[in-house]
């Protein structure tokens, strides 16, 4: 029911403005292109969440921030923070079959084992987002286009709407769906447009999809993180990204 305010009794304290928003509310991005492909390093900057999923597997979703290489590369990204990077205990096979977690090589790559309970693992990664444990990764763009995926899940499924699919798909249904959406593995496959003020040209952060002609715009991943971070000369790569 709507009401007039001039017509309304007594207050009513407003949804939209509380503390919580406020104190989380951030500017918006201006430039939502990815840092360009390339080895990075970063710190954990805050933690939005940690999850308990299906009464076993420990999910996170934290934000990095980038910083300055000591050999001057990548300087201008300093300070850049890289939002909703997601990891997890979930156990998986690594590209070249070994065995592992993505949460797994997120603490390799900050140096320490953490412990095995999931409040105790909760705590770890406090621990390092408090110390600003710096880590590396390398890092590439991809192409992901979202109506494609919706298309092709309901397709599998043969369900009349998107929502149904999405309840009756299978895992399999779904990572078929998502190969199908993928249209772009790396940075070298979004156009090059010319660079400003006589720069070399760059990639565009958008293409256009091959199968439905929509608009895909550039998401970045990271490909492997590396370990040991002191030595980035000796570092090595120790897993593909947690997508």
């Amino acid at each position: 029911m709507n009401q007039n305010l001039d017509e309304l009794q007594g207050d009513l304290e407003l949804e939209g403005l509380d503390d919580e928003l406020w104190n989380a509310w951030e500017a918006p991005v201006s430039d939502f292109t990815p840092p360009p492909k390339g080895l990075y390093t970063a710190t954990i900057l805050e933690k939005r969440s940690a999850t308990v999923r299906d009464e076993k597997y420990l999910d996170f979703e934290c934000d990095y921030m980038l910083h300055r290489e000591p050999d001057g590369r990548n300087n201008e990204y300093d300070g850049r923070k890289i939002a909703f990077m997601r990891f997890s205990s979930q156990v998986r096979d690594r590209f070249d079959g070994v065995r592992t977690s993505s949460l797994l090589d997120v603490c390799k790559a900050l140096g320490s084992q953490p412990p095995k309970g999931a409040k105790a693992v909760g705590a770890f990664i406090d621990a390092h987002i408090l110390k600003q444990t710096k880590f590396q990764f390398t890092w590439d763009w991809q192409g992901y286009c979202a109506a494609c995926y919706e298309v092709k899940l309901k397709e599998l499924t043969k369900a009349p709407s998107l929502d149904l699919a999405k309840v009756a798909a299978t895992a399999a249904q779904v990572a078929a769906a998502r190969k199908f959406a993928t249209k772009a593995k790396t940075m070298g496959q979004f156009p090059l447009v010319a660079g400003k003020n006589g720069d070399k040209p760059t990639r565009a952060g958008e293409m256009e999809c091959p199968a439905c002609k929509g608009p895909i715009k550039a998401r970045g991943q990271v490909k492997n993180y590396l370990v040991p971070v002191v030595a980035e000369t000796q570092a090595k790569p120790v897993m593909e990204a947690y997508n």
